[in-house]
Order: C-alpha cells, then sequence, then structure tokens
C-alpha cells in the first residue's frame, strides 16, 4: 500500500551557519556533506514511491553550505523530484537565486524567526544581509516559486510574532507560517513538564483512545528522513542521530515502514521525551490545568487540534490496521 503525500527529508548536510540557541547544535552528531552517489540511489528511492512524494532538502542543516548545492536541486529536479528547500537565507546570491529559478524550482522556505537586532544576537548572521537576500528571490520569483517564511516561536520573540509575521507579508512572500518551539526529541534542554517522569501518561492515552485514536505518532511515517550518509533514521527529531534504520543502498523507504512502527510502539528512547508525542502534548496540558494555568476545556481543544489531519492519514490508519493497531493514527499538531 502506497502512503500519499509523504515528504522526504533528505539532508544534504547537517552543518550549519547560524547559532541558533532552540536548535541543539552543540550535540550534531558527525558532520559532512551528501555525495552524488547517496544523492542518485536517494532519487531512486523517492522516485520509486510514485510522483506523489515531495522531497525537502533540508536535514539538520542548512543546504546552501553544501558545496555543490545547486547541481543538486539542478540534478534532482531534471530526474523528477517535487523540490522543495527549506534554507535560512543567508549564503544566497543573486546568481544562485537566478540559478535556483532557471533550475525549475518551485516551493522554498526560508527560516527566519527574528528581525533587527535580535536576529543579529539570535542567529549569529547579519539580519540586513540575509532580508536584502530573501527580498531579492522574491522579486525574482514571481509567479515562478512559492516562497514560504517559517518563523519558530521561541521565548525570546513571542512578543513580537505580529510583527515579525505582517514584515514579511509586506515582503511579498507567499506565506508566514509560525510554529513552536520543539524540544528535538530531549535534545534540546527546553524544560516540559513532562521530562522525567510518567504522570498523566494514562490519562492521556485513555483521552486519544476514548477518542477513537492511537497514542501513535505519524511524523516517522509521512516525514521520512534521510541522512547525508544515506542513512535512514526515525524521524527528523531524531537531532542526535540515535536510531539508525539502515541504508538506501540496502532498503526501500516502504521497508522502513514496520521497523518505524515496531520502535513506536514501544514508546522509549526519543519518542518518550519527545515533544511532538501527541501523548506528551496532552500531557503538558494537563500539567497546566494542575497548576491552574488552563482550564479542562483546554483539553478538548489540544484533541481537536491532534484530530484535525486526521482524514489526511488515511493511509496510515489502513498501514496500522495491517499491523494490528485499530485505532486511527493521529496527527501532530502545530498550535
Amino acid at each position: 500500500m502506497k502512503i500519499a503525500n509523504r515528504n522526504i527529508d533528505i539532508e544534504l548536510t547537517n552543518r550549519c551557519n547560524a547559532t541558533c540557541d532552540f536548535c541543539p547544535r552543540e550535540k550534531t552528531p558527525k558532520q559532512g556533506f551528501m555525495s552524488l552517489d547517496v544523492f542518485d540511489q536517494v532519487i531512486d528511492r523517492v522516485l520509486a514511491l510514485g510522483s506523489h512524494a515531495k522531497a525537502s532538502l533540508t536535514g539538520l542543516g542548512e543546504p546552501m553550505l553544501h558545496p555543490h548545492f545547486l547541481e543538486f536541486v539542478s540534478h534532482g529536479i531534471q530526474r523528477g523530484l517535487n523540490v522543495d528547500i527549506v534554507s535560512n537565507g543567508s549564503r544566497l546570491t543573486p546568481a544562485l537565486t537566478m540559478g535556483l529559478l532557471d533550475a525549475g524550482l518551485k516551493s522554498v522556505t526560508f527560516s527566519v524567526s527574528d528581525i533587527g537586532a535580535a536576529y543579529d544576537q539570535i542567529y549569529g548572521l547579519p539580519f540586513e544581509k540575509t532580508r536584502d537576500n530573501i527580498l531579492e528571490f522574491v522579486r525574482q520569483s514571481r509567479g515562478r516559486c512559492h516562497v514560504q517564511i517559517t518563523v519558530v516561536r521561541h521565548d525570546g520573540n513571542a512578543h513580537q510574532i505580529d510583527e515579525i509575521t505582517q514584515f514579511w507579508q509586506q515582503a511579498g512572500v507567499d506565506y508566514v507560517h509560525v510554529t513552536r518551539e520543539e524540544n528535538r526529541g530531549g535534545s534540546h534542554d527546553k524544560p516540559f513538564q513532562f521530562l522525567g517522569n510518567r504522570t498523566h501518561w494514562r490519562e492521556a492515552v485513555d483521552v486519544l483512545h476514548n477518542k477513537g485514536f492511537t497514542e501513535l505518532c505519524a511524523i516517522a511515517l509521512y516525514s521520512v528522513f534521510i541522512g547525508w550518509n544515506g542513512q535512514y533514521y526515525l524521524c527528523c527529531q531524531d537531532w542526535e542521530k540515535k536510531v539508525p534504520l539502515g541504508s538506501v543502498f540496502d532498503f526501500s523507504i516502504e521497508d522502513m515502514d514496520p521497523v518505524k512502527l515496531a520502535i513506536n510502539r514501544k514508546q522509549k528512547g526519543i519518542c518518550q521525551t519527545c515533544s511532538m508525542n501527541p501523548v506528551n502534548e496532552l500531557r503538558e496540558v494537563l500539567f497546566d490545568i494542575d497548576q491552574g494555568l488552563r482550564g479542562r476545556f483546554a483539553i478538548a481543544n489540544k484533541v481537536n487540534s491532534l484530530c484535525s489531519g486526521a482524514q489526511r492519514l488515511e493511509e496510515l490508519t489502513q498501514l496500522l490496521q495491517a499491523h494490528g493497531e485499530f485505532e486511527q493514527i493521529i496527527a501532530v499538531s502545530e498550535e
């Protein structure tokens, strides 16, 4: 059975030139660049899924640091990949912009969570240069490429989200997506109340079951992560790459599905400490209720946000049922 609308996260490199404190960069494992032979094998695996799969050249680093970045993008598009890029935009040049557009790039996301002096401090990069790079890309890409800005809401910018959003909307980008700060499977030291204990675990699982959903997380299945060395990993939240699963030279993407399900069911390791685990999301709400920070309606609101993507994950539900899990899989919220 084919799972439609998968996103294949292809890591050209896990190196980065930014110093954002919401990325645990100091815990990045062995760094490197994807070779062309690995990339070609990855393309073979992605194309085997059919035309519905989307390839995001992202991973855990800044893809434009790859010495052959433009060549890889062009090669992937020529071979039939539906390519998207996620970048901080700091390495863009007018020549690279035109090269990407001429290669046929149709979608790019720039991750810029701060503006002005705050950006300089958080990213360790000059905001004016990054801003000008992106504005030039927007000007050149009219009607040719969809441009999105992703803003991570963190402790330092929570009061500026509207200002940041308006800035990029006025700059002419197609969409601004605001997402929350995650703990990268427990690698990031952001404090969450669910860490280091099992409080409210059973209650959260029961809430999901009562709604007809499994507690299993869908990320590992609909967002396939392939490292720069051609290794499959459990998911994009495995920052320290603690769960390697096998090589693209030995296994197909679909070969990994039952392996990921088996790991997911155990709810151990990075799944147990991950802020994107739907059980942990609910537990965090229950902790807030205990402290009087939220009312009981917050439970229903959280469940509704988790369930909002369930329809598009119907194929995953069928896959789970084929492996003996009879409840629907749940989507991860992004509120």
